[in-house]
């Protein structure tokens, strides 16, 4: 499945970014077990994740502009050795036995910071280093190889929690962040975005980046049909996310399992996204774009459905597989069309503003998920999730000119973009 024509430059950076990504499965793991073991309580879990992805969230749509000035690649790099310290911290806090809410809540707001740095540059930095006849095999491969770390990044974070403890989790996390940051310092190519040299020059750094900043939210604004996508893309978010801090209690509290058994469910959602991505461009031979989004979404929902009712610790594997290849399927047709068709020198704070749109709901989902156990239990929580995104998936349908700009191929796509919203191009 891997191929050469995306260049050395692509395969050293989502190769450092695998790396980092098993990182970042040990360290979701070992936190959730962290906070469980102390607290047993999913609304302590709920007080450390909201506040950190409101930092990431803010923090990325702040940042996003930095994307479209300055070397990407250096951005990504600055990101992962930020992310790098975090976790250091908590491996020795953990090492220590020093558990601190607070203490937590800020290195984790640390690590959000360093996410929304390296979210600035890695939003377009494919973009920079794989030529546009290309792009949709970079995401492609960029999906699987989300997939194969999250496969790996499970076992081995269920595993390392159980077998050497949530310290040594943490500090894999750490070296995985250095490894990351390394390879994309190692990247050969300018990534400096290209800018439109008859463009008038501010008299200063913050001016320019208010103009950049404020730019990119018009940009978005102008673009309805990607800005509606955005928005059904909050609300099916909104619902999902609660599932960070219902699996870990699940399968501690309720299945009265250990970790490792949480892992193999992260690496089932993982194992399900390959799959998807190894089916997708089947699919697309024979299936519209449209029909494959409505499709993915539909086996999410379907599966958190049937979730709320399995019992027994097989059916959650299998359904929470699903999930992953329904996720999957979706979101290829959905990344690759909005990237193609937005010019390089936008694409970072493009991608930061609707990035902004698109998870701001998740902290409300982080605060709902603590009421919605306590009050309607988890099983019935689930199948609220489930049911609601089964509800919202055709809806997507019904956006004004989604269909024809989903199912576009890529010429047609920015050219009809240009059509439809002209005075989004103006300025660009």
């Amino acid at each position: 499945m891997l191929t050469s024509k995306l260049g050395r430059d692509f395969w050293l950076y989502r190769l450092g970014q695998f790396v980092s990504s098993l990182g970042d499965m040990c360290s979701t793991i070992a936190l959730a077990w962290w906070v469980l073991n102390k607290t047993g309580s999913g609304k302590a879990m709920a007080a450390i994740m909201a506040p950190a992805v409101i930092v990431k969230i803010m923090g990325g749509l702040l940042l996003g502009p930095t994307g479209d000035r300055l070397s990407r690649k250096k951005l990504v790099a600055g990101g992962n050795f930020l992310c790098a310290i975090a976790s250091l911290c908590l491996a020795a806090m953990c090492y220590a036995d020093h558990f601190n809410v607070a203490h937590i809540l800020a290195i984790s707001c640390l690590a959000s910071l360093g996410s929304a740095i390296f979210a600035s540059g890695s939003a377009a930095l494919v973009a920079s280093i794989v030529p546009s006849r290309h792009y949709h095999a970079a995401v492609a491969q960029t999906k699987l190889l989300g997939s194969i770390s999250s496969i790996l990044g499970g076992v081995f974070g269920g595993v390392a929690v159980t077998c050497v403890g949530i310290g040594g989790a943490f500090a894999f996390d750490a070296v995985s962040f250095i490894v990351g940051g390394s390879a994309a310092v190692l990247i050969s190519q300018d990534t400096v975005p290209q800018q439109d040299i008859n463009a008038p020059k501010m008299k200063n750094a913050f001016s320019q980046w208010k103009k950049d900043f404020y730019s990119g939210v018009v940009f978005l604004w102008e673009l309805k049909v990607i800005l509606y996508i955005s928005l059904m893309l909050m609300a099916i978010n909104l619902l999902l996310s609660p599932l960070a801090i219902i699996l870990p209690i699940m399968v501690k509290t309720m299945q009265k399992m250990p970790p490792w058994y949480f892992g193999v469910l992260e690496t089932s959602v993982g194992a399900g996204a390959l799959i998807g991505a190894g089916l997708f461009s089947l699919i697309a031979k024979r299936a519209s774009n449209a029909a494959t989004v409505l499709s993915g979404f539909l086996m999410i929902g379907g599966a958190l459905l049937l979730l709320s009712w399995s019992a027994g610790l097989a059916a959650p594997v299998i359904l929470l597989g699903c999930m992953g290849m329904g996720m999957t399927i979706a979101m290829i047709p959905l990344s690759s069309q909005a990237v193609i068709t937005i010019p390089d020198s936008f694409r970072s704070r493009f991608g930061a503003t609707s990035s902004f749109l698109i998870d701001i709901s998740r902290p409300v989902g982080f605060v709902a998920s603590g009421l919605m156990v306590d009050i309607l239990g988890i099983n019935f929580s689930l199948g609220l999730v489930g049911f609601g995104i089964v509800l919202l998936s055709p809806l997507m349908l019904l956006l004004p000119n989604f269909t024809a700009f989903i199912n576009s191929k890529e010429g047609e796509a920015s050219q009809a973009m240009k059509t439809w919203y002209p005075n989004a191009y103006n300025n660009v």
